[in-house]
């Protein structure tokens, strides 16, 4: 089996969390990564803000979550998730905390680059 490195493909998900404490996004952090694990564009989203800025072959723009769905939904048929590590975490000087992940697919390698930032209810 041939695997293709995609050079600068990343998938691009801004995943906003509707916690502000860590531990809280820390847990939401490894449900994350499980879901694109998997796969799993449904148990993924529930994760995402009413609207998400995504950026996958093919779409690119700012979707609600249904929209995000099934666009995942349909990335997700097209490339079966073989894995995916987490290889890089950390925050932005302003606080924004992001994961650089490998997934793995049958005849891709992808990159990723997820953003969690914290949103405060008043």
């Amino acid at each position: 089996m041939k695997i293709l490195l995609q050079k600068e493909f990343l998938l691009f998900l801004a995943i906003f969390s509707g916690f502000s404490a860590s531990v809280c996004a820390q847990n939401n952090q490894a449900v994350i990564v499980k879901a694109i694990s998997d796969g799993d564009a449904h148990e993924l989203v529930k994760y995402f803000h009413t609207m998400v800025n995504l950026a996958i072959p093919g779409s690119e723009g700012v979707y609600n979550r249904n929209q995000s769905e099934a666009l995942l939904q349909k990335f997700f048929s097209q490339n079966e998730v073989l894995s995916f590590k987490v290889k890089h975490e950390g925050r932005s000087n302003e606080g924004t905390r992001f994961l650089i992940g490998k997934m793995n697919c049958p005849t891709t390698v992808s990159y990723t680059h997820l953003t969690l930032p914290t949103i405060y209810s008043v």
